[in-house]
């Protein structure tokens, strides 16, 4: 017996590319009253921030800080980093099942691309490699 479509659960994403990252946008209902936003960053090995390593990402602009590091999908050598809006006093978010009721999630996605691309045009200065730390 094959499951119905009311069985399977549907995931949103919106993302923004430059060419050494990306920023998403992660959504989807949880329950029938809880929704999970997410914003990961992307961040390729071309990318100045690459090199410093997972020690560098509290860093980022992220809502409530980081709460996820990891590889990006698949072989992809990037890295994914990113927060989640399922803190204490999220229920704003929590609640929301559309990206109008939310502008602030778009708004911090915005905010980290804009971090990551100044990042990349000003090539960030020099450090160490998290291995060499």
């Amino acid at each position: 017996m094959s499951p119905e479509l009311k069985d399977w659960k549907k995931w949103e994403i919106w993302y923004m590319q430059a060419p050494t990252f990306e920023v998403e946008i992660h959504h989807w209902n949880h329950s029938a009253d809880f929704s999970v936003w997410n914003v990961y960053a992307i961040i390729g090995p071309k990318h100045p921030r690459f090199r410093r390593g997972s020690k560098a990402d509290d860093e980022l602009p992220l809502h409530g800080g980081v709460t996820f590091q990891g590889q990006a999908y698949g072989n992809s050598p990037g890295r994914k980093v990113g927060c989640d809006y399922t803190h204490y006093g999220d229920k704003l978010f929590q609640a929301a099942r559309t990206p109008e009721e939310v502008p602030q999630v778009f708004r911090d996605a915005w905010d980290l691309f804009q971090f990551l691309n100044l990042e990349q045009i000003r090539g960030m200065s020099p450090i160490p490699n998290e291995t060499d730390l």
